[in-house]
C-alpha cells in the first residue's frame, strides 16, 4: 500500500474522494494528527483498527460538523446540550446514547463519543462529505500522539496497514488531549480530563 501525502490547502477534494472509496486518511486536528474515515462504513472502520493495531472491542469517537448533525445520530440530554453549546467546536468529547435507528460501526453498541473539532480543515472536510467521521489518534495503539506528518510516517513505515492519504497541516503544538465526558447515564463521569475542565458533580 502506498500512502500519498498532500498539503491541507489542496486536499479537501482528494480527502473526500478517499473517504468515499472506503479509505482512511491521517489529518491534523486541534490536539494532534488523527486517523479518520466514514463512521458509517464498516469496511473503512475495520481498516482503522488494523492500521492502529487496536482491539476491535475498544471504541472509537466520531466527529460531526455541528451540534445539529450530531443530534441525528445520538440522543442529547439537557446537560449535553449545555456542554456542546459552551465548548463546541473544541476539544471535548461527549459520550451519549446512540439512536437505535442509526448505524455507527465500530464505536460501541449503546453509546458513542462525539465531538465537533475546532480545526478549519476538519470542519471543511466534514461539510464537504456531509458524514460523521471517525476520529482517533494517528498512531499505533498505546503509543504517543503524533504532532506532525513526520511522526505519522514514522509510526506506519514498514507496516502492512497504513493510511491511504496523509494531510499535511504543519506541525501541531503539543497540548493536552480532548476531555472525554460520559453523559450516557444518570451522572456525569469525566473519563479523561484534558484542556477543558468539567465538574463531574455539576
Amino acid at each position: 500500500m502506498t500512502t500519498i501525502k498532500i498539503h491541507a490547502d489542496n486536499a479537501i477534494l482528494q480527502a473526500s474522494e478517499t473517504i468515499a472509496n472506503d479509505g482512511v486518511i491521517a489529518l491534523p486536528t486541534e490536539t494532534c494528527y488523527g486517523l479518520s474515515c466514514d463512521a458509517t462504513n464498516k469496511k473503512a472502520v475495520e481498516k482503522i483498527y488494523k492500521i492502529k493495531q487496536r482491539s476491535e472491542g475498544m471504541p472509537l469517537s466520531v466527529m460531526f460538523f455541528d451540534l445539529s448533525a450530531a443530534e441525528e445520530y445520538v440522543d442529547f440530554n439537557e446537560q449535553a446540550i449545555d456542554l456542546a453549546a459552551t465548548y463546541w467546536p473544541g476539544p471535548i468529547t461527549l459520550v451519549l446514547p446512540r439512536k437505535k435507528d442509526k448505524e455507527l460501526f465500530g464505536v460501541g453498541e449503546e453509546s458513542v463519543g462525539v465531538r465537533v473539532p475546532d480545526h478549519r480543515f476538519c470542519l471543511k472536510l466534514l461539510y464537504q462529505v456531509d458524514l460523521p467521521l471517525v476520529t482517533t489518534s494517528a498512531n499505533l495503539s498505546g503509543q504517543d500522539n503524533p504532532y506532525s506528518t513526520e511522526d505519522v510516517l514514522k509510526y506506519f513505515e514498514g507496516q502492512e496497514h497504513k493510511p491511504d492519504l496523509i494531510i499535511d497541516g504543519g506541525k501541531i503544538e503539543k497540548t493536552q488531549p480532548s476531555t472525554i465526558v460520559d453523559l450516557s447515564g444518570k451522572e456525569i463521569k469525566v473519563l479523561r480530563e484534558g484542556s477543558i475542565k468539567i465538574n463531574s458533580k455539576s
